[in-house]
């Protein structure tokens, strides 16, 4: 989300205000999968189940572009 990015930011990981805002802009939350098709980085925030992570994973892979980031 935007306010854990914000969040690592006041960490300084991206010093320069401009780039901050860049970044913020290319944060987007998605509604359903079919959003996530041409992302480049997807991170999957589900409760810890495996089976259920499983399940999400197989699913993006099945969506997302070829190269995509998948991260858990």
């Amino acid at each position: 989300s935007r306010a854990w990015l914000s969040f690592w930011m006041s960490f300084g990981v991206v010093p320069d205000e401009d780039q901050r805002r860049q970044a913020r802009e290319r944060v987007q939350r998605a509604d359903g999968f079919s959003d996530l098709a041409t992302c480049d980085l997807v991170i999957e925030a589900v409760y810890e189940s495996m089976d259920v992570k499983k399940e999400i994973f197989t699913k993006l892979d099945g969506i997302c572009k070829p190269g995509a980031i998948l991260a858990s």
